[in-house]
């Protein structure tokens, strides 16, 4: 998930090799299904659907909020 912890983690990574941190989250990004890292809005999203009635004939479910990153 996209957060100030991750942005640390890939301006250390960054520094490491020499290249600017969007260039280690490009290369992240590029490695899931839709390109993108979820923010935590997303995540809360998600949280919020399964609130919500649009669930309702949602049961024993887990949910990945991971844009694709890995699948069951």
């Amino acid at each position: 998930v996209w957060g100030p912890n991750l942005e640390a983690w890939f301006a250390w990574q960054a520094s490491q090799r020499g290249v600017d941190p969007e260039v280690v989250h490009d290369e992240v990004a590029s490695e899931t299904a839709l390109h993108h890292l979820p923010t935590s809005e997303e995540v809360a999203d998600a949280a919020v659907f399964l609130a919500s009635d649009l669930s309702r004939a949602v049961t024993g479910v887990g949910l990945d909020v991971n844009a694709g990153n890995w699948f069951h």
